[in-house]
């Protein structure tokens, strides 16, 4: 719009040179039609020289926001004008509002920074870039690009379910058993909760807050912990997933979240924890011990996804002849009901392990209810359906641990 203005002022200036003879108006009329050339000059000659570093966290947790920074750098001696960076971002991720403000000034050896939020919702391995850098020339007549190769990669982990009691220690009150070597922790006196006086209890554990508000006696129940030997096995089988649903909801995102829980507490509490899936590496399926290596499994499941061309039942009869041991089995998976799955945890039960199942009911993940079946009953599973309160489901005290 601004060179239009120039030419057609130009122009103008022209007709009334030739209408009148004046000799002034034709200068003034090319230094008119000479000004956008100059400035685009100007402004072609000013990007040289600029230079700009993206830096973001490497990891997020699905749902949080991400501070993103751009640092812009002006290694030549012409000032830049309204610089502007505009980043690609992939699907599952955007800015908060309208990404970066612009940097209206960058004189000759100076640094700029700006900053933007980035929105991460979904749960994934995001690449964010290439970059544009943008700037005008002094008169705003003409957008310079500039671009940014460089691309980084951020992770999103999925998000933990918040639990108010462990999931681990309502079943080990129970009399959970590890294998042979479980080690004890503590000497009975770990805190589990409160319940109503039993003829037998000794007196000095009475609760007399609980007492006192409820009219009944009241006494402290402890439990002595055990520390076991897990494995964690997620099923990826592309088929099990087939029109389940996708992102929040689905029934993917949802096996990942619940995996994603149970390891948090058992490494909390203690458990040493293998993560078990067809696609992992032996590097990324080695046993944690420490809260300290959660981050490692934690992105291990933001790079998961359902394309594993063999049921989860494969990976576990590798594992079991590889000589890997584990006294405690967590299974989770929508293909729960195969009998090869079923002849293989009855045969773990007779080995002496145990096993639990968390059945995601893929039909109602679909949404259809002529896709219903009759599954089978087993006290170590709980099934998972599609707008269940994950939360309750976990902390659920009906533990049916088999063995």
């Amino acid at each position: 719009m601004k060179r239009l203005l120039f030419n057609i002022t130009g122009l103008f200036l022209m007709i009334v040179a030739v209408i009148f003879s004046l000799n002034s108006l034709y200068l003034m009329a090319a230094i008119l039609w000479l000004i956008p050339a100059v400035s685009y000059l100007m402004g072609w000659l000013m990007l040289g020289g600029l230079s700009c570093e993206r830096s973001l966290p490497r990891s997020a947790t699905a749902g949080e926001s991400v501070t993103l920074t751009y640092t812009l750098g002006n290694g030549s001696r012409l000032p830049k004008f309204y610089l502007l960076v505009r980043d690609t971002l992939p699907r599952g991720v955007a800015f908060s509002q309208n990404g970066p403000p612009l940097v209206m000034t960058l004189w000759p050896g100076d640094l700029g920074e700006t900053h933007a939020e980035l929105e991460t919702p979904l749960r994934g391995v995001f690449p964010i870039g290439p970059a544009q850098v943008y700037s005008t020339d002094p008169l705003g007549l003409q957008t310079f690009t500039q671009k940014l190769p460089v691309v980084t990669e951020l992770v999103v982990t999925p998000a933990l379910i918040p639990l108010r009691t462990s999931w681990l220690r309502g079943a080990a009150a129970q009399g959970w058993r590890g294998s042979a070597s479980a080690l004890t922790r503590g000497n009975g006196d770990d805190f589990y909760g409160v319940r109503e006086y039993q003829p037998g209890d000794e007196l000095r554990r009475v609760h007399w807050r609980t007492t006192a508000r409820t009219g009944r006696l009241a006494v402290t129940e402890y439990a002595q912990g055990v520390t076991l030997d897990v494995v964690v096995a997620l099923d990826l089988f592309r088929d099990a997933y087939r029109g389940t649903g996708e992102g929040p909801g689905g029934a993917l995102e949802t096996a990942i979240s619940l995996t994603a829980t149970l390891l948090d507490d058992l490494l909390r509490f203690g458990h040493t924890v293998r993560l078990l899936t067809q696609t992992l590496s032996p590097e990324d399926a080695a046993p944690a011990f420490s809260l300290e290596e959660m981050p490692r499994l934690l992105e291990s499941l933001a790079r998961a996804s359902a394309d594993a061309s063999d049921p989860l039942v494969e990976s576990l009869e590798a594992d079991r002849a590889e000589g890997a041991s584990a006294a405690t089995l967590i299974v989770i998976t929508p293909d729960f009901d195969s009998s090869r799955l079923s002849d293989f945890l009855g045969e773990w039960n007779l080995r002496g392990g145990q096993y639990f199942g968390l059945a995601l009911d893929a039909a109602s993940f679909r949404r259809d209810p002529t896709g219903q079946r009759e599954h089978r009953e087993d006290p170590a599973v709980r099934r998972v359906r599609r707008g269940d309160d994950l939360q309750s489901l976990l902390e659920r005290n009906d533990y049916g641990w088999n063995g």
